[in-house]
């Protein structure tokens, strides 16, 4: 009766690869941490926009292009 929190793969990873880093090269984990977060969102973005982009079936450029703003535009819309 118990459930994984999306949460947990949000931050473990990139915390993982802070903590890693930091103890091989000497620098506070934080803003390790903070730069392998804007990566691993990067990353999940990306992904969701080829996703997107492979179950609309576009096969124009124009078409991708056009996904692509109406994703990203949803993405500012929702973050505001």
């Amino acid at each position: 009766n118990s459930a994984l929190v999306y949460y947990v793969g949000q931050w473990m990873v990139p915390s993982f690869f802070a903590k890693i880093i930091s103890i091989i090269i000497p620098i506070k984990a934080w803003y390790i941490g903070n730069v392998f977060l804007l990566l691993w969102n990067t990353l999940g973005i990306f992904i969701s926009l080829i996703w997107l982009i492979y179950l609309l079936n576009t096969k124009t450029k124009r078409k991708s292009l056009v996904a692509s703003i109406i994703f990203l535009l949803f993405l500012y819309i929702y973050r505001c």
